[in-house]
């Protein structure tokens, strides 16, 4: 539950970053280039829809997937002993990638797609892409983007392993607001930095045909982008890692029985 409430929330507030981050990513172009684009074939009363654009997927898959990695930490950690956060951490993110991998692809052809404020496109609505890419694409579909989001498990496996080392540094049991809030965000920023060209790569092998120009392959983005197009996405990504940890962790550590000494100020 606490991952359900924290992820869902924050990605309803956050949307508009991970969007940018997301085309940006694949399409390439400077951030204010991205958030033209993203809004000008909405009405200017309507802005929100191009900043709020795939909003339900992104919602379903942030809350299915905290809900499912916090779950599967807690399991894991009982598994393979609670000393050994690294190993418990790796394996919830291999479990939680393989259950909600075909929710990030339909989040990413949202995401992406430049019609979806239509009722006819293929992409405007969750049912509808999964209908169009099970029709066009079948099973396997939904699983591209698995390599590099398997490789992104570290991600998770970085941050928790920072995040109980900082808090041990600190020598408290009983941590403040402030000392959890500062342990979660040092750690998502460093995981963030070293792992993101695996959501960047990601986010082009999940774009489909949407993105049939962009270059796909590790060794495709290096020969004609270089290591710059690896981390295309990233300012928008670093810029949303501080409020979404916050509330992600203040949920986590609110309702989880270990995290109930933060004290609340």
């Amino acid at each position: 539950m606490a991952g359900v409430v924290g992820g869902g929330v924050s990605t309803l507030l956050l949307h508009p970053l991970d969007m940018l981050k997301t085309r940006q990513a694949v399409f390439g172009g400077t951030l204010r280039q991205t958030l033209v684009n993203s809004i000008k074939n909405v009405a200017s009363e309507n802005v929100l829809n191009g900043l709020y654009r795939g909003v339900s997927a992104n919602i379903l898959i942030s809350a299915t997937s905290w809900g499912v990695y916090f779950f599967a930490y807690e399991k894991m950690r009982t598994f393979v002993g609670p000393k050994n956060t690294f190993e418990a951490a790796f394996l919830a993110g291999t479990v939680c990638n393989l259950v909600t991998n075909p929710l990030s692809v339909m989040r990413s052809r949202m995401l992406l797609t430049e019609d979806s404020s239509r009722t006819s496109s293929k992409y405007c609505s969750v049912t509808k892409t999964f209908a169009h890419i099970a029709k066009s694409e079948g099973f396997r579909g939904f699983y591209k983007g698995l390599v590099p989001n398997l490789i992104n498990v570290s991600h998770g496996a970085i941050q928790f392993v920072l995040y109980n080392e900082f808090k041990k540094k600190i020598g408290k049991k009983n941590l403040t607001t402030q000392e959890s809030l500062t342990c979660s965000i040092l750690s998502k920023l460093v995981a963030a930095v070293i792992t993101y060209p695996c959501q960047n790569l990601r986010a082009r092998q999940q774009a489909g045909e949407l993105a049939n120009k962009a270059p796909k392959t590790l060794r495709a983005i290096l020969k004609l982008e270089g290591l710059r197009g690896l981390y295309r996405g990233l300012l928008p990504t670093l810029v949303h890692v501080t409020p979404n940890v916050c509330i992600v962790f203040l949920a986590y550590e609110y309702f989880v029985g270990e995290g109930r000494n933060v004290k609340i100020q």
